[in-house]
């Protein structure tokens, strides 16, 4: 008997109606066995049958403006800011898992495709044992990596919640080097070290 395929969450993050085109185009390329597809929008956005619509505006979240604010304050405001827009799309991912992520085994931040899913086995077999992976396609040329995220792991909705905390504190914006597998990995590493001092 062979194991079922994994149910696979991809979501295709936004900060406006353009980049919710382009996250759109890149999700429409990507071909995976019991995937569910969802692009970011912001106000009213037609993802034909291509992906069903995230509007990360319903509901007016105080969030994504104090996000914004934030970027404002330390004078870096530009949307393609890494932190500004790492903070943004790890919120919008960590939005969609609260509310979807009970009927998945996998997440990903879709940030550019190259026909990874015909090498889907590398990244499903390197997550094993971590709660994310970055991985990127070296024939994409993209905005990547993308970011998988094994939610078969407890600790990923716990690391993904530290995560957040480095972009809602400000602290992302005293990293040196930063990187968001950087600020991931700093999630990580506190998670461990709560959990040394728990017992």
């Amino acid at each position: 008997m062979t194991s079922p395929e994994p149910r696979i969450l991809l979501l295709g993050p936004a900060l406006s109606a353009d980049d919710s085109a382009q996250s759109l185009e890149i999700l429409s390329r990507v071909t995976l066995p019991n995937a569910t597809k969802y692009v970011v929008t912001v106000g009213k956005f037609d993802a034909g049958k291509i992906a069903a619509s995230f509007n990360i505006e319903s509901g007016y979240p105080a969030e994504p403006s104090y996000l914004k604010s934030l970027a404002a304050w330390t004078e870096t405001s530009d949307r393609s800011d890494p932190r500004l827009r790492d903070g943004y799309d790890l919120y919008c991912l960590r939005e969609l898992v609260a509310k979807e992520g009970g009927n998945f085994d996998y997440v990903i931040l879709l940030r550019e495709t190259a026909g990874f899913e015909e090498n889907w086995t590398d990244p499903q077999a390197r997550v094993n044992g971590k709660t994310f992976l970055a991985f990127s396609s070296a024939l994409s040329g993209g905005k990547g990596p993308n970011f998988l995220f094994s939610l078969r792991d407890q600790r990923a909705i716990k690391i993904l919640d530290l995560a957040l905390e480095i972009y809602f504190t400000g602290a992302a914006y005293a990293m040196k080097c930063y990187t968001l597998d950087g600020a991931l990995t700093v999630a990580v590493e506190t998670l461990g070290l709560l959990e040394e001092m728990c017992g």
